[in-house]
């Protein structure tokens, strides 16, 4: 069986994540300080609160969605200069094309999904009276700083996903074109990574395309840093 052996792509993934990270944390930032000036001004409710989302997406429509596009061709090309197999009879210009209008939708949706947390973040304070945003008389859950906070580490974590699984299913689509049917993939060998991951992605296990192991392929579990290593 011909065996594919995938080229390093990790330090180029961090990288692209940490440019994708930087843009969705100002992106995801100035949404919640409108949302936060009508909170103060006494403008809240969710049709209010939800009319800021909508029109900040409908004035920056073409700028979010440029920036997708560039994330998800990205990834493509990542995913892309890691497979180095090639055959006449298999068109990846075709592949790339709808690999990053798919992607790109997705991308679309994902932050969608964070303006939604946002949002459903702030309303969760509000009947605590917003007391958090002028003083410190509550708690860190009900704190202006905590949804920064929050607000970034949920930017960071999609960020990731987005890379580590865009990249790894890329791949597998790739490795499908050219007859491939099962991956081998590594873990980051530290104390984050999960007991099913450390399990699952290690050197010599191979696991077929179409039946993940029990915490699914790479990428599928929230924060996963796994990557794909062969493919045969």
């Amino acid at each position: 069986m011909q065996e594919l052996q995938i080229k390093p792509y990790m330090s180029e993934q961090i990288e692209a994540e940490v440019h994708h990270h930087d843009w969705l944390k100002i992106t995801l930032a100035n949404v919640l300080l409108q949302l936060l000036d009508s909170v103060k001004a006494g403008k809240v409710g969710y049709p209010t609160l939800n009319s800021i989302i909508l029109r900040y997406k409908t004035q920056n429509h073409q700028k979010i969605y440029q920036k997708n596009k560039e994330v998800a061709t990205n990834i493509v090309r990542i995913a892309n200069n890691s497979v180095e197999f090639n055959s006449p009879s298999v068109s990846r210009a075709a592949f790339n094309q709808s690999a990053i209008a798919n992607l790109t939708d997705q991308l679309n949706g994902g932050v969608d999904s964070l303006f939604n947390q946002i949002l459903a973040r702030v309303l969760d304070i509000i009947p605590f009276g917003f007391a958090g945003i002028y003083s410190n008389l509550f708690t860190d859950e009900t704190s202006e700083a905590d949804l920064y906070r929050r607000t970034n580490s949920s930017s960071m974590i999609f960020a990731r996903e987005a890379y580590t699984e865009g990249v790894f299913n890329t791949m597998i689509n790739i490795g499908s074109l050219y007859g491939f049917s099962e991956y081998e993939a590594d873990n980051r060998h530290d104390a984050k990574v999960r007991p099913l991951h450390a399990k699952y992605f290690v050197v010599g296990n191979w696991i077929p395309f179409d039946s993940p192991p029990p915490c699914g392929h790479v990428g599928t579990e929230t924060n996963c840093r796994c990557f794909i290593i062969a493919m045969r």
